[in-house]
Order: structure tokens, then sequence, then C-alpha cells
């Protein structure tokens, strides 16, 4: 995390990392980690709407098991899978309010969800 100052005075955080000019403004450093991706690996990003009714685990069998259902040629398949979050977080209108599985509430904050392919499929050009 950077702190610096804005013309206001006021402190700004900024994450980044591998920028050396701003080195002695640093304050946190956080640990990165390197990874192999399969053809099949995805990155979710998810406002609080998504994370805060979903577990992590519900999230990767959800994306898991949609994608498995699409055809790997669709090039829409991951914002279907996206949707197919949203629609999860947000769960069904019932007399008591949005509910999701097990009658937990639904989210009543916005849900923005992307899912991002880390390696596109087994196809090589």
């Amino acid at each position: 995390i950077l702190n610096y100052k804005t013309r206001g005075g006021k402190g700004q955080h900024d994450h980044c990392f591998g920028t050396l000019e701003f080195q002695e403004l640093i304050s946190e450093v956080y640990p990165l980690s390197q990874f192999e991706h399969g053809a099949d690996d995805v990155l979710i990003l998810g406002t609080d709407g998504l994370w805060d009714v979903l577990s992590n685990q519900e999230v990767a069998e959800a994306v898991t098991g949609f994608l498995a259902n699409c055809d790997p040629d669709d090039q829409h398949r991951y914002t279907m899978a996206a949707q197919d979050l949203v629609m999860r977080a947000r769960g069904e209108l019932k007399d008591r309010g949005w509910r999701i599985s097990n009658d937990r509430l639904g989210s009543g904050d916005d849900i923005s969800v992307y899912i991002i392919p880390l390696m596109y499929g087994n196809k090589q050009n």
C-alpha cells in the first residue's frame, strides 16, 4: 500500500507493486505468489454484494459447475457464468425478502462480477 499526499493534503492509498520510485512511501508489503495456470483456471472479481452472501467455496463450485456444462468454444460462457453468480447472490424474492439457498438472506447490495479466463481453453493459435 502506498501512502501519498494529494494537492488537497489528504493521504491517499494506492495498491501496487514493483514501483521502485515509490519505495520510500510503501507502508505495507504483501507477499506475492506465482502459480502455473491450467486451461480452465479463471480469476473471479466481485463486489461485496457477492462475497457477503456466498463463500469462496460456493462461488468456486458454482463457476466450476456452470463452465463444465458450457461448450468450451462459447465465447460468452464467462459472461453467462458471471450472470449466474449475480443471480445466485441476489436469490429469489419470497414473502420475507430476497433469499438464497438454505433460506439465507440474499444480497441487498449492488452485485458486480467479472470472470476472467487466465488461459483461454486448450486452443493454440
